[in-house]
């Protein structure tokens, strides 16, 4: 069993850094995502971005492995190469570019317009050439890449397993309350599976919305994503189909293929 601690850092002190390293925690991820005042921008708290980078040098010196996860937007994409640069010279080893998971049409069209992320990822990859043991992870929405040879070689690093959505079969989430989800982007009540601090882990893991998302496979899927010849190997993501669309099995509408403004 594997566990990860996602944060934002504004609270690691480095007494708690200590705590939780002490308490047998190997792997922590910190969201900044942008390597100035644009990160206060994108989360709504002014000051945040200090207190963040505050809380990764604390960790960092705690000896844990830290990874620095930054989600992808028209916002902060051309920033994400400085912000990889600068967590790297405070010492972290790994940068995590994640795509967008929205949560409303409006946050929907946040999403990297496709030529914009194919710089990114390119100079992406430069610099992780560039910079010594540091290594960057892309995740991109799914219609990224086409299906010709040229491009998935020149991508491979993208998604390089062929993967459907793993909440409920691999993974799940525990809230900062305890209470327990298949997945972060399934907050809503109906998707409550326990509570950690109260639950037998074993009862949680059967309860009625972990086997829901169990049931989730691509041979399920309807609309576009159901009719796609690459919908084993996307990524698509279930839970931009039910908090867009009300249907874990529908479309999810943050796909390359699907969206008016892709390119």
């Amino acid at each position: 069993m594997n566990v990860s601690l996602s944060t934002n850092g504004t609270g690691a002190s480095s007494e708690i850094a200590e705590e939780i390293r002490s308490a047998g925690l190997k792997e922590i991820q910190v969201s900044i995502h942008a390597p100035d005042e644009t990160h206060d921008r994108i989360v709504g708290v002014q000051g945040a971005a200090l207190r963040s980078f505050s809380g990764l040098r604390n960790l960092i010196e705690a000896g844990l492995g830290v990874t620095v996860a930054a989600v992808a937007t028209r916002t902060n994409c051309s920033l994400l190469p400085e912000l990889a640069q600068k967590i790297a010279k405070m010492g972290a080893k790994h940068f995590r570019v994640l795509r967008l998971m929205p949560h409303s049409h409006e946050t929907l069209r946040q999403i990297v317009p496709r030529m914009e992320m194919q710089v990114l990822v390119k100079r992406l990859r430069q610099l992780e050439k560039e910079l010594q043991e540091f290594t960057i992870e892309i995740h991109t929405s799914p219609g990224f890449l086409d299906t010709s040879a040229s491009e998935l070689r020149e991508y491979s690093i993208l998604h390089p397993l062929c993967h459907t959505c793993t909440a409920g079969k691999l993974s799940m989430a525990i809230l900062s309350d305890g209470n327990c989800v298949p997945c972060l982007e399934l907050k809503d009540p109906k998707f409550e599976c326990g509570n950690v601090l109260r639950d037998p882990l074993a009862e949680i893991w059967r309860a009625k919305p972990m086997s829901l998302l169990r049931s989730v496979t691509p041979h399920r899927y309807h609309g576009k994503c159901g009719d796609c010849e690459l919908k084993w190997t996307c990524y698509s993501a279930r839970c931009v189909s039910y908090n867009l669309g009300g249907d874990l099995l529908g479309n999810d509408e943050s796909c390359y293929r699907l969206l008016s403004n892709a390119d």
